[in-house]
């Protein structure tokens, strides 16, 4: 998963910014994009009425997110 992200376009397709240094005491935002995943996560998790998250829910997020937005784009005729 953290391969993924290190990959800049799929990283922007999840709206997940890739240099990401947490400092102490600093405020961490987090994208709407990242919240979405970790939302979608949430959600993956109580369909399938897990105990635990896994690492296949935030990976189905994942995947979910990057194919909505590659058909989002094709219908716009974006390349």
């Amino acid at each position: 998963m953290l391969a993924l992200l290190q990959d800049e376009s799929f990283s922007r397709v999840a709206g997940v910014d890739t240099v990401v240094q947490p400092r102490l005491g600093k405020h961490t935002s987090i994208t709407v994009g990242a919240k979405t995943v970790i939302t979608q996560s949430l959600s993956n998790t109580a369909a399938d009425k897990a105990r635990h998250i896994d690492s296949r829910h935030p990976m189905l997020a994942l995947l979910d997110r990057w194919l909505s937005s590659s058909r989002n784009l094709s219908s716009t005729g974006a390349q």
